[in-house]
């Protein structure tokens, strides 16, 4: 009864031991795709020391305060300026006892400055190393700047913008490139130590060098937000496809009340039942509207019919009657909107933190499973570093290898 009630409570997320207790994350990266891995590893239990440079440290403090304090909570934080050989040595101490590097840097730069794979993985046996840059570490565009409109843009994962006199559409606010790199290189990183812990088990020596394997189980990692942009648009770059999803009774509709709500009909089902909540289910019955690869061809018509009758009453309104009608509908919340949201709410996922007298919103590892450094229903009371924070504390201290025992 004992081993069942602790599986129970391990299944529930609460056993008390998160599932990368005792991995340790040494993070050089910047701004967001790098900071919101190593924020990932972070919640599942892993300890990130976070190493910035003296001289203002992570542009997103000062870019975006906010997005900096949500995803850097719980780490320690150590200013290095590693043009020093005296800063390198700090570095080279934390890396001896760490498990995985994260950079963020163009190809090149992390060489120059002495924290390069090849350098760090002779002071580290076995260590995981993830680069994540703009076009990855080879290829013609290695060296180009960048930023996420433009990755996504040639992914093609980005909708031409209107022509002149029309309306504007409503546009994703989330840096989706930045996002599934994030994501893409974190889910490599768990993999590698998956693949390191299986090798030292059974104790096999990996010799393959073509997948960036090495005999130790070490890894490096290549990770770009290009591709993750690309990988986004699986199945969606056949010519004879409409390049984004929307129109035809997919997309962003505004209500009498000025406010917004999206409808997504793709399903002839719900268009049909949209047809009906509105009214007008002869719509549903035209033949040329019967499917929805029509009603993307004659999507302009649609949209300016649809227009015209959501424009009759308050959102609210809507919500209720096509929420009630089975048709798949939701409101545009503004970022104020969000907290508020009864989904959101009731969720669980935000996290209310005060950073300077501002409210600042972080979310909660959005998966509810067994492992995580604050299980759901636990307030999570870590914050992200101050510039150099731990710096006072004794490098020994900040460089001492965890116990075996948590390893």
């Amino acid at each position: 009864m004992a081993g069942e009630a602790m599986q129970r409570a391990d299944e529930r997320g609460d056993a008390g031991r998160a599932v990368l207790a005792g991995i340790r994350v040494v993070d050089l990266s910047t701004l967001l795709p790098g900071p919101y891995c190593t924020q990932i590893l972070a919640d599942l239990g892993a300890e990130v020391i976070k190493v910035e440079r003296p001289d203002g440290g992570d542009p997103a403090r000062s870019i975006d305060p906010a997005l900096f304090a949500a995803i850097n909570r719980g780490k320690r934080g150590v200013a290095l300026d590693l043009r020093r050989a005296q800063d390198r040595d700090h570095l080279d101490a934390l890396v001896r006892t760490a498990d995985i590097v994260v950079e963020g840097f163009r190809p090149g730069v992390a060489e120059r400055l002495g924290a390069g794979y090849e350098r760090l993985r002779a002071l580290r046996p076995g260590l995981i190393y993830c680069s994540i840059s703009g076009y990855g570490q080879e290829g013609p565009d290695r060296d180009f700047a960048g930023h996420d409109v433009n990755y996504l843009g040639v992914a093609g994962a980005l909708d031409p913008p209107p022509a002149p006199g029309q309306p504007p559409r409503h546009f994703i606010t989330v840096p989706m490139a930045d996002v599934a790199a994030a994501l893409f290189a974190a889910n490599a990183i768990l993999a590698a130590l998956l693949r390191r812990n299986q090798l030292r088990v059974v104790g096999v020596e990996d010799g393959s060098r073509e997948d960036g394997g090495r005999k130790d189980g070490g890894a490096y990692l290549d990770v770009s937000l290009a591709g993750s942009a690309l990988a986004l648009m699986s199945g969606r770059l056949d010519n004879r496809r409409a390049r984004a999803l929307g129109g035809g009774g997919y997309g962003a509709y505004v209500a009498a009340d000025g406010r917004a709500l999206t409808v997504a009909c793709i399903e002839d089902a719900f268009w049909r039942r949209l047809c009906v909540a509105l009214g007008r289910p002869e719509l549903a019955d035209a033949p040329s509207w019967a499917t929805y690869a029509r009603r993307r061809v004659d999507a302009e018509r649609i949209d300016a019919l649809l227009a015209t009758e959501f424009a009759q009453r308050p959102r609210a309104d809507w919500l209720d009657l096509l929420r009630a009608a089975d048709v798949p509908a939701a409101p545009v919340n503004s970022p104020a909107e969000v907290p508020d949201d009864p989904y959101v709410a009731a969720s669980g996922l935000l996290i209310r933190t005060e950073d300077g007298g501002e409210t600042v919103w972080a979310v909660r590892y959005p998966a509810r499973m067994p492992g995580l450094v604050v299980p759901p229903g636990t307030p999570d009371t870590r914050r992200a570093p101050a510039l150099g924070e731990h710096n006072a504390t004794p490098l020994e201290e900040i460089a001492r290898t965890p116990g075996e025992d948590t390893r």
